[in-house]
């Protein structure tokens, strides 16, 4: 449930992904922006690159995250796979508990209690398998 403290004003929600040039990112974004202009909810997306990201000046991404905070954001979408294949679970956990106060949902990896949605690789390949 989104923390909209000004009933007014839309919801604004915070999208996190490594980056947005990869195929699966763009294709996630765009489904997330098309379901959010619908509910007439504002979105930001934050791409400040991987957790721990062992190229050394790339880490200087994560900045961007420090920007979200209760009083900009009402819900995070975090797409887990993209942030940490440079981290830990436990960095990962870490990384999350700066976000506490914020209602979270990741995408394509469970990461502690938080809900998670899981795309089907298998079956969706198995579905176009079928159709051919």
């Amino acid at each position: 449930m989104l923390r909209n403290l000004q009933p007014e004003k839309p919801a604004t929600i915070g999208f996190i992904a490594c980056d947005a040039y990869e195929e699966v990112t763009r294709e996630i974004w765009r489904g997330v922006t098309h379901a959010v202009r619908e509910a007439n909810i504002n979105m930001i997306f934050f791409a400040g690159g991987p957790i721990h990201d062992p190229i050394g000046y790339r880490h200087q991404g994560n900045v961007i995250y420090d920007l979200i905070t209760p009083e900009r954001i009402d819900g995070l979408i975090i797409l887990a796979s993209s942030l940490n294949f440079a981290a830990s679970k436990e960095e990962m956990r870490s990384f999350l508990q700066r976000f506490q106060q914020i209602s979270i949902i990741c995408l394509e990896e469970e990461i502690s209690d938080l809900p998670c949605l899981m795309k089907d690789d298998y079956g969706g390949l198995k579905l176009a398998i079928e159709h051919l």
